[in-house]
C-alpha cells in the first residue's frame, strides 16, 4: 500500500502544476473547475495555487485548460448598483446594507469587474457618493498630573547593589524578578535591561541563577520517541491524525514538539512515514528447523511440519528461532499500513468505529514454526486476535 499524505510540503511551480492535472485528471474531462470543486479534490488548497500564479485563470491556462470568465457585463452591474441606491434613498450603502437591499450580486465580483479596490471607490466611481465623514471624539481628562520624568542618577552599579540587598533577603540560589519585587525591589525590569541587558545577566553579575527553568521538550525527545507516539495516535484513529487530534488523544508530545522538531506537521507526517517505510534490518528468513539427530540438517517449515505429524513420537523436533515474538513499531504499522488499519477477521477499523482496538497477529503462531516477519503478520482486532489464540490457519 502506498501512502499519500492529504497535504503536500513543497510548493514551487513544478510541484503545483503536476497538483492541478492530477486533480483535473481525476476529475475528468469537461469545463475549468471552479475553486471549490478543486480543493474537494486537491491536497493543496486553491488560494495558495492563486498566489503562485496571480489568477484563478492563469492557473486554468498554465495546465492546458480552457477558462471562460463569468458572463456578467459592467452595465448590468452598474444598473444593479443605481437601483439600490434610488432604494436607499439616494445616500451612501454599505456591502451589507446593499445585500439586504436584494442586490443580485456578489461584492468580490462587483470590485473584480468594475476595477475597483474596495467598497467605497466603488460607490464613488459608480454612482458619486462618498460615505460620511467619520466624527471621533476622544475624552480629556482635566487636571492629569503630568508623568514624572525619567529616573536620574541610575547607574548599573546602583542597580547591582540594591538587587544585592534585595537577594539578600531571600534564601535562596535562585531569584526570579516576581520574588525580587516581593521582597522590596524597588526598579522595573526595563530600568534592568536598559542598564544592564537581560535578567539573568545582572543575576549572574550577582552570582545568582534566574529562577526559571526553560523547559524545551521538544529539543529532549528523540525522534523515534516523536514517532512513536505519532504511531499511536495513528493507530487508535485508524487513519493519519490531524495536528488537533494529538492533543484529543491524550498525546505527551504537543504538536508544537513536532513543528519545532521538523519544521512543520505535514513535513512531520512525511518524515514519519518515510521512517516507517525503511524495512526492517535484516532479511526475512524462514526459522532454523532441524531434529534431535543432526543439528546441520536443514528443511522447510512446510516439509518439517508434515514430518512430525507423521514421527511425532520418534524425532524431537527442534526449531531455532531468528526473530522476537514482539514486533518492533516500524513493523507493526506496515502491517497495520498494509491492511488498511482493518481486521482481516472481521472488518471492524478504528476509523469507522470507535472503541476497536488492533492487535497484530501471527498467521502461523510463533509458539510453533512462525516467525515475526511482514509475510507471516496480519492485522485482528482485539476479539479476534483472542478467538484465533495460537490456532493454525486453515489449509485444504
Amino acid at each position: 500500500m502506498a501512502f499519500e499524505p492529504t497535504r503536500l510540503v513543497s510548493y514551487d511551480r513544478e510541484t503545483l502544476l503536476a497538483e492541478i492535472k492530477r486533480v483535473l485528471g481525476q476529475r475528468g474531462a469537461g469545463s475549468a473547475p471552479s475553486q471549490e470543486e478543486f480543493n474537494r479534490l486537491s491536497r493543496v488548497h486553491s488560494n495558495t495555487i492563486v498566489r503562485q500564479f496571480g489568477s484563478w485563470e492563469a492557473v486554468m491556462r498554465a495546465a492546458g485548460v480552457d477558462y471562460s470568465r463569468s458572463g456578467i457585463s459592467a452595465p448590468d452591474l452598474e444598473d444593479d448598483l443605481r437601483r439600490v441606491f434610488e432604494a436607499s434613498g439616494g445616500r451612501y450603502f454599505t456591502e451589507k446594507s446593499y445585500r439586504q437591499a436584494g442586490g443580485r450580486y456578489d461584492r468580490t465580483t462587483l470590485k473584480k469587474r468594475l476595477h475597483c479596490a474596495n467598497w467605497a471607490e466603488l460607490l464613488e466611481k459608480v454612482l458619486r457618493v462618498r460615505p460620511a465623514p467619520r466624527v471621533i471624539v476622544k475624552r480629556v481628562r482635566v487636571g492629569r498630573r503630568p508623568t514624572p520624568g525619567k529616573r536620574t542618577g541610575l547607574t548599573p552599579e546602583s542597580l547591582l547593589s540594591e538587587l544585592r540587598s534585595t537577594a539578600a533577603k531571600g534564601n535562596g540560589e535562585a531569584l526570579s524578578y516576581a520574588e525580587y519585587r516581593a521582597l522590596g525591589g524597588r526598579y522595573s525590569i526595563g530600568s534592568f535591561q536598559k542598564h544592564i541587558g537581560r535578567w539573568r545577566d545582572a543575576l549572574r553579575l550577582i552570582g545568582l541563577g534566574d529562577g526559571y527553568l526553560h523547559r524545551r521538550p521538544h529539543l529532549n525527545f528523540a525522534n523515534e520517541e516523536l514517532f512513536s507516539e505519532m504511531q499511536r495516535v495513528w493507530e487508535a484513529l485508524g487513519r493519519q491524525p490531524k495536528m488537533r487530534e494529538m492533543r484529543q488523544c491524550a498525546s505527551r508530545m504537543s504538536r508544537q514538539a513536532f513543528q519545532v522538531r521538523f519544521g512543520s506537521w505535514m513535513r512531520a507526517v512525511h518524515a514519519f512515514c518515510e521512517d516507517r517505510g525503511r524495512s526492517e534490518d535484516g532479511p526475512e528468513v524462514p526459522p532454523f528447523v532441524g531434529n534431535g539427530e543432526s543439528a546441520g540438517d536443514t528443511q522447510t517449515p512446510t516439509f518439517i511440519a508434515e514430518q512430525t505429524k507423521e514421527h511425532v513420537t520418534e524425532r524431537l523436533l527442534i526449531i531455532h528461532k531468528t526473530t522476537p515474538r514482539a514486533p518492533s513499531l516500524r513493523l507493526r504499522f506496515r502491517v497495520f499500513q498494509r491492511d488498511r488499519f482493518t481486521c482481516r477477521a472481521c472488518g471492524r477499523s478504528p476509523a469507522t468505529e470507535s472503541g476497536v482496538v488492533l492487535h497484530v497477529d501471527h498467521v502461523v503462531p510463533y509458539s510453533g514454526l512462525g516467525e515475526t516477519i511482514l509475510g507471516n503478520l496480519q492485522t485482528l482486532c482485539e476479539k479476534c486476535n483472542l478467538g484465533k489464540s495460537d490456532s493454525l490457519p486453515d489449509t485444504e
